[in-house]
């Protein structure tokens, strides 16, 4: 169940931009959905908006087409594509593309709502909007749509399905298109995974149709979307949880994961065509070495490394790949990230357990 969870929840903070729509979604899956949707929790169980459920393609490709608002810029064209003078806030969509997420299988867009109150404070904004309690329902209103999407996306993620969440759409024009009463907060699209691109891949958009510091291939090419990585700082009972080491992993992830990529390509280029989990596993034994750093023991990487053992089978039949990239990914870490020798001995020692049970296989010694 552990495995289940995490694996889940990495697949629910990654935005899909694609999807497979040779599919639809089940008559019972939807059901699923829309129950974790609207059975979220909230203060009281208040109401604080309207569910739209769209699975019609025609209408979510209406709704697609008002999205043109993930702006493409650097540090240098932030005053000359950005201004909020005069309290309006602008920006220069011919610089934008659509955001693709929302183009799936079935799109959930929350509606705000004034619906039920029962907190004194919320009963009071409801009934006069100059109440200076209105921002207090305002921010209960926000956090229980923000509550509901997590809850939705993370049930589309055990079910098997990847999701997309955008902010950035066109809010009167899409309220338009749905007749709805109030405000559109956010739009959610849920579907299946497209196996033969990568997540990241535009739909529509060529590399032709973007300026040339953001191309990601040939002018004929889709164009993908650059990836994100969170870093939340992390306090445990008033203390840091994230050591110096930790953090500059953490940062430095994406490079780390590159490289390593890269190397698998290089070393072994008919290893595999599936880099998206390459990444997913990289980003795992990450997470371990972080956990093992910050409480300096061993066991998640044990348990992450006994995961390529099934009932005293390894699940791999060829695995020097896998050695070399472990090998390598210490080894980068190690020579370009941290600094603390102490940290680094450690680090090498957990890289040493791994590769032994990728060997040889997990022995409790190793769980310490």
């Amino acid at each position: 169940m552990y495995d289940i969870l995490k694996n889940a929840i990495y697949n629910a903070q990654k935005a899909q931009r694609n999807y497979d729509h040779t599919k639809v979604i089940p008559n019972d899956d939807l059901k699923l959905l829309i129950y974790a949707a609207t059975n979220s929790p909230s203060k009281q169980n208040e109401t604080h908006y309207r569910l739209h459920v769209i699975t019609d393609k025609n209408i979510i490709e209406e709704i697609y087409f008002h999205t043109k608002n993930f702006s493409l810029f650097t540090k240098d064209d932030i005053k000359e594509q950005f201004s909020d003078e005069g309290g309006v806030w602008k920006f220069d969509r011919d610089k934008c593309v659509r955001n693709s997420q929302v183009k799936a299988n079935v799109l959930f867009v929350y509606e705000d709502y004034t619906g039920q109150a029962r907190g004194g404070d919320h009963i009071l904004a409801k009934n006069n909007k100059e109440s200076v309690t209105v921002p207090t329902y305002i921010r209960s209103k926000d956090t229980s749509i923000g509550i509901s999407v997590g809850e939705l996306i993370l049930t589309a993620s055990l079910l098997g399905y990847r999701s997309g969440i955008s902010s950035g759409f066109d809010g009167k024009a899409v309220k338009k298109v749905l007749q709805s009463e109030n405000p559109i907060k956010l739009l959610v699209g849920i579907g299946y995974n497209n196996k033969e691109v990568d997540r990241r891949q535009h739909p529509d958009v060529l590399n032709r149709d973007v300026g040339e510091y953001f191309r990601t291939g040939e002018l004929d090419e889709n164009w993908h979307f650059p990836s994100f990585y969170k870093s939340v700082p992390v306090i445990l009972n008033r203390k840091e949880y994230i050591s110096e080491s930790t953090s500059l992993i953490n940062e430095n992830r994406q490079v780390i994961i590159k490289h390593s990529v890269q190397m698998i390509k290089n070393n072994f280029p008919n290893r595999t065509n599936d880099y998206e989990k390459c990444i997913r596993d990289i980003q795992f034994v990450i997470d371990s070495y972080i956990d093992d750093l910050i409480n300096k023991k061993t066991s998640s990487i044990s348990d992450t490394a006994s995961k390529y053992w099934k009932d005293s089978a390894r699940q791999l039949t060829q695995f020097d790949a896998e050695l070399q990239v472990h090998e390598f990914i210490v080894s980068y870490i190690c020579n370009n990230i941290i600094k603390d020798s102490d940290d680094k001995n450690h680090l090498i020692k957990l890289k040493n357990i791994l590769i032994d049970v990728i060997e040889n296989g997990p022995s409790n010694g190793n769980n310490i």
